[in-house]
């Protein structure tokens, strides 16, 4: 069975494929294609001391890939955008505000790798079907002293929104600290508002399934904190550069 598909002038285009017959001979298939056209995209890189505003205008998508080991600025969202937030390094300090408009979008993932942060996220919905989400990683190398607090504020009377904080804190060794609190400030029960925050170790169940495949417990550990970066890199993956990102990570990972 061949297949041939050609799509332009999209951005994200999704394909699911249903077997509806089990016969080898004569297979029978339905294809579902569903493309989203993303006007008015951008890539940001952050590399240095930012303390600028950033306005995101309507029907635009922005990327923004933040490496700075201080910062200090505000968003403006009438769009949408997507804000990866790197924390790596001996020392670093962050304090990163956004509004969200009506109709628009903000997600935030943040990963967290040094020895000593502080970190304040704060996002403010501030009209009627805005989304917010905001994602922390936070991994605690030995000796490390981290201050983690992701923020939501929700304006009196909006309807339809989406605000969501959820903190991940991993304790890799004995001797790290981290203080987390994730904060919710609901003006109006006409939406969807919520936060989690766990702190914990790598379960030892899982190291002891890898040991038992011949794996040392070092890189075992190395592997599930791999895979937890995988994840918070999803929506990254298909930048071009997104394999320098991935090894920076990594290679920042092999120093714990």
């Amino acid at each position: 069975t061949s297949m041939r598909v050609v799509i332009s002038g999209v951005r994200y285009l999704e394909i699911q494929l249903y077997s509806l017959t089990f016969s080898q001979k004569t297979p029978e298939y339905i294809i579902k294609l569903s493309a989203v056209k993303k006007p008015h995209s951008r890539i940001i890189y952050i590399n240095e001391w930012y303390t600028d505003a950033l306005t995101i205008p309507e029907n635009a998508v922005y990327y923004i890939i933040d490496r700075t080991k201080e910062a200090e600025y505000s968003l403006t969202i009438f769009g949408e955008c997507h804000l990866l937030k790197l924390c790596l390094g001996e020392k670093t300090h962050h304090t990163i505000c956004a509004e969200i408009k009506a109709n628009s979008i903000f997600t935030l993932d943040t990963i967290i790798l040094a020895e000593s942060s502080k970190i304040e996220l704060s996002s403010h919905l501030v009209w009627n079907m805005s989304h917010a989400r905001t994602n922390i990683l936070a991994l605690a190398k030995e000796n490390a002293n981290l201050f983690l607090s992701g923020n939501m504020f929700v304006d009196t009377w909006l309807s339809g929104y989406y605000a969501h904080v959820r903190q991940q804190s991993i304790l890799l060794w004995n001797s790290a600290f981290i203080r987390g609190i994730p904060k919710l400030s609901i003006g109006s029960g006409e939406g969807d508002a919520w936060h989690s925050c766990t702190m914990s170790q790598i379960p030892e169940e899982d190291i002891f399934y890898m040991e038992s495949h011949g794996i040392n417990r070092s890189h075992a550990i190395r592997i599930i904190v791999e895979g937890m970066l995988e994840k918070r890199l999803q929506c990254f993956v298909w930048l071009r550069g997104y394999k320098e990102l991935r090894s920076t990570l990594l290679r920042t990972l092999q120093k714990i």
